[in-house]
């Protein structure tokens, strides 16, 4: 039987183990469904956090409170803030029985490199393969992101790419081809399935997928190399951020929204994420993307609001005590790759 991913979202499972809501049955080679409790809609998550968060002085609730006090800015200041009210809730996330293997070269750039992060004890057949992207250089570290995956059998690949102002576009989309290459070459000898293969970005990370996915010109020759993808609080037209003004700067016509009312290629699984407390500009080019994309396909992708979460906090709750974000994921999963 064929590895899956699993979400323990419970309440008891919050409760007794305080700390990542997943659980692993059997070892890596063994991962079957735990508990389950997947809520909601397009607005569930955050509806299930409530449910799970009642307690008085629940370090969830006093996490987004801090979320909130920090309203929709991004900038060098809520970001540490952002990251520090997450790790104290990923406290009891570990390294332990997950083997490392960092600065993997995928292309010929110094800045083109991954990390995998791979369960010990091996596999009896291929597992999933969550290949992450960070968002920019005001991101703190998400690594955890990837760890949270290896810890429930899975294989995390985190990647670093090239980014404006020193580069212009198609890089990053060149950078994603590249980095699509060497997975699918090397992922098997990892123990990842081929083709079980989720692409995530976060923020400009979520950018350079898009600008992937939407252009026929940068993928590879055999296919996008991918099952599913999941684009978080991406930017998409260049208009927030000087990187990324200067990175589309004499390529308008290479943002993802001037690109995806014209693509006709490989289309896979998509889920958008934004967040409560993005900038009002980031919502707006998700809303957008979601709108144009309903459009021009047969249906809609799949959408998840979370309510709580700033531009970042979503993804850096993966592997904590917010178990929000993770329902979102495993959804997806679930319903739309495996």
């Amino acid at each position: 039987m064929r590895l899956k991913l699993v979400a323990a979202l419970g309440a008891a499972v919050v409760v007794a183990a305080a700390a990542v809501a997943f659980v692993l049955h059997g070892g890596p080679s063994h991962l079957r469904h735990a508990a389950v409790a997947l809520h909601g809609g397009a607005h569930g998550a955050g509806q299930h956090l409530a449910a799970t968060s009642d307690a008085a002085g629940d370090p969830v609730r006093a996490a987004r409170a801090q979320i909130a006090a920090l309203g929709n800015d991004w900038n060098a200041e809520v970001a540490a803030a952002t990251g520090a009210a997450y790790a104290q809730l990923r406290d009891a996330q570990s390294d332990t029985g997950i083997v490392r293997t960092n600065a993997i070269s995928y292309g010929p750039d110094p800045a083109q490199t991954l990390d995998v992060f791979v369960p010990e004890g091996g596999f009896s057949e291929g597992t999933t393969v969550l290949v992450y992207l960070h968002g920019d250089a005001l991101a703190p570290n998400a690594d955890n992101v990837v760890k949270s995956i290896a810890s429930v059998g899975g294989i995390g690949v985190l990647a670093r790419y090239r980014n404006g102002p020193a580069v212009r576009s198609p890089a990053g989309a060149q950078d994603v081809r590249l980095l699509l290459s060497w997975v699918n070459d090397n992922i098997e000898q990892h123990g990842g399935d081929r083709k079980l293969i989720v692409l995530m970005g976060n923020s400009t990370g979520a950018t350079h997928i898009a600008e992937y996915l939407f252009d026929q010109r940068a993928q590879r020759p055999d296919g996008l190399g991918v099952a599913a993808a999941i684009l978080s609080s991406g930017v998409f037209d260049g208009a927030f951020g000087d990187d990324l003004s200067h990175y589309f700067d004499d390529a308008a016509s290479s943002t993802p929204l001037a690109l995806v009312d014209h693509y006709t290629g490989q289309q896979v699984p998509l889920m958008l994420w934004s967040a409560e407390y993005d900038p009002p500009v980031v919502q707006a080019g998700v809303a957008e993307l979601f709108a144009n994309l309903c459009r021009s396909r047969s249906g809609c992708p799949t959408y998840e609001r979370l309510s709580g979460a700033n531009h970042v906090s979503h993804v850096l709750s993966l592997g904590s005590t917010d178990t929000a974000a993770a329902g979102a994921l495993f959804r997806f999963y679930h319903t739309k790759v495996n």
